[in-house]
């Protein structure tokens, strides 16, 4: 079994990245240092890359998340241009609590994503997600790149 130079099982934190990433988000101190310590001071590359995907993964449904939000607000600005012409005028509205539930489907995706990579990550596996896993492999990959 592989450790870290703190002698934990590396397979163990990586599991323990994303697990913390879904229960905490990344903006936690402890994520945080976790993903740097792992940066700076761990050779190993899986781990590396593990920490990266839990960061890059969670920064997805971050941005999908707050992109959903955007919804709300173009259809309160063209309703406003809207009734610049046509005072009376109502017709672009977002369905009631639309925008809630796909930031409800989003958080629930994130949430299950984060937990089964961490599950595959007990065993040094992961799950392939083609874009992360591009960029990663591309920032992320061997020096003699």
């Amino acid at each position: 079994m592989l450790k870290t130079k703190l002698g934990i099982s590396i397979a163990f934190l990586g599991a323990a990245t994303y697990f913390l990433v879904a229960y905490t988000g990344i903006s936690s101190w402890v994520t945080l240092l976790i993903v740097a310590y792992v940066l700076y001071a761990e050779e190993n590359e899986w781990l590396k890359k593990t920490v990266v995907k839990a960061v890059a993964v969670s920064l997805f449904f971050s941005i999908l998340y707050f992109v959903v939000g955007w919804f709300d607000n173009v259809a309160s600005i063209i309703n406003i241009i809207i009734h610049w012409f046509d005072k009376y005028a109502d017709v672009f509205e977002i369905p009631a609590h639309l925008t809630t539930l796909f930031r409800q489907i989003i958080s629930l995706a994130s949430d299950v994503i984060l937990v089964l990579l961490g599950v595959f990550a007990l065993k040094m596996k992961t799950i392939k997600i083609p874009v992360v896993d591009a960029l990663i492999d591309k920032y992320v990959g061997n020096s003699n790149n």
